[in-house]
C-alpha cells in the first residue's frame, strides 16, 4: 500500500501544476488525503460510486475516477470541476497513481525475495529463477548490513537508507521486524573489508544524525560471521 505521505505529495504536485483540487479515498469511501479542507464531506458520495459499475462519474461539481491494479480497485480519485480539461487532468492523475502502485508492488516483491533469501527459505533453482524475473544480477558482489534500532520511533531509517543507497536492482533495503532493518549493498569487485567497514560507519553516522536514530550495525556476507559497529 502506498503511504499517505506519498499520495499527498503526488496530488499536491498535480494541484500545483494543474490548479485543481483533488482528494483520494480508499475503496470503502474513507478519505486518505486531499488538497482541500472539506474532502471528508464527500465520503458517502464516493462510497456509492465505489460500489457502482462506473469507471468514472461527474456529479456535484466534481469528477470521480476509479484507480485499479489489474482489475482490482485500489483507490477512488476525486477532482473538483466538471470541464473536459478537468476530466483530462483526472485521467492523467489516475495514470500516475497506477504507476505508483506498480512501483510499490515491484519493491514489495523484491523485499520479500531478499527476506526469503536471507532466511534460507528458497530452493537454489528458485533463487536463480526469481532473480532472473526481477532483473537482479546473481553474480554481483554484495554485502549484508543488519541495522538494529536501539529505541522506538525511528520510521525514517528505511527511507533514509533508500535515499543513501538507492534501492532497485543492486541495493535492497527492507525491515525484517520491529527492531531490525536489512541493507543488501552491492560492492565493486575491487572493494573489500575496508570499504565494507567504511560503509558501516557511514550508515551509523548518517542514521544517528539525519534520522535521529540510535542504531548498531553488523555486516558480512551470508556465509561470513557478522562484524559489529557500535
Amino acid at each position: 500500500m502506498i503511504s499517505n505521505q506519498i499520495l499527498q505529495s503526488t496530488i499536491d504536485g498535480i494541484k500545483n501544476i494543474a490548479r485543481v483540487e483533488l482528494s483520494i479515498y480508499d475503496i470503502d469511501g474513507k478519505l486518505l488525503t486531499a488538497t482541500f479542507s472539506n474532502a471528508v464531506d464527500y465520503e458517502g458520495f464516493v462510497k456509492n460510486f465505489a460500489d457502482s459499475d462506473a469507471e468514472n462519474q461527474e456529479a456535484r461539481g466534481c469528477q470521480l475516477f476509479k484507480v485499479s491494479d489489474e482489475c482490482r480497485l485500489e483507490y477512488i480519485l476525486l477532482v473538483m470541476g466538471s470541464s473536459n480539461d478537468v476530466y483530462m487532468i483526472g485521467k492523467m492523475a489516475v495514470f500516475q497513481l497506477q504507476n505508483l502502485i506498480t512501483a510499490y508492488k515491484e519493491r514489495f516483491d523484491k523485499d520479500n525475495f531478499i527476506k526469503n533469501l536471507l532466511l534460507d527459505n528458497l530452493l537454489l533453482v528458485d533463487i536463480y529463477n526469481q532473480a532472473d524475473k526481477m532483473g537482479i544480477a546473481t553474480d554481483q558482489k554484495r554485502l549484508v548490513y543488519v541495522i538494529e534500532k536501539k529505541n522506538e520511533g525511528e520510521d525514517l531509517i528505511i527511507e533514509t537508507l533508500r535515499g543513501l543507497y538507492a534501492s532497485g536492482r543492486k541495493n535492497f533495503v527492507t525491515a525484517v521486524d520491529d527492531h531490525h532493518v536489512i541493507l543488501v549493498k552491492a560492492l565493486e569487485q575491487s572493494e573489500g573489508y575496508e570499504a565494507a567497514q567504511q560503509i558501516a560507519r557511514v550508515i551509523t553516522d548518517t542514521l544517528n544524525m539525519e534520522a535521529m536514530a540510535s542504531v548498531r550495525v553488523a555486516y558480512g556476507t551470508i556465509v561470513q560471521e557478522l562484524k559489529e559497529v557500535p
